[in-house]
């Protein structure tokens, strides 16, 4: 599917899944994957129950809810946000005397 150019679709094939008993469910982010994810399912679904010889096989998506980080815009929240990330930049910082606002 990449090499035919079909990134969204690898990108749907790429998330977390779920498997009970013969069901599969697929975690989608949004409305606008889910009808990639249509378009793709019944060759996928093939893919798997012909790899794996069964036919009981179901493959299903649920949109599901992705937990959104608050969006960083000015240098200084970009460099707030690194120096908890990586606390050695609040030693640099000091040391050299950086202020990210200039």
């Amino acid at each position: 599917m990449e090499a035919a150019g079909n990134h969204q679709e690898v990108m749907i094939l790429k998330e977390k899944y779920h498997v009970e008993g013969h069901a599969i469910t697929l975690e989608i982010a949004n409305e606008a994957l889910e009808s990639a994810f249509e378009k793709v399912k019944a060759d996928v679904l093939q893919s798997i129950r012909d790899g794996l010889r069964n036919d009981t096989i179901t493959l299903k998506a649920l949109q599901v809810q992705i937990d959104k980080e608050k969006m960083l815009y000015t240098d200084q929240e970009k460099f707030e946000h690194l120096k908890k990330k990586y606390p050695a930049l609040k030693d640099l910082q000091e040391k050299l005397g950086l202020d990210p606002e200039f």
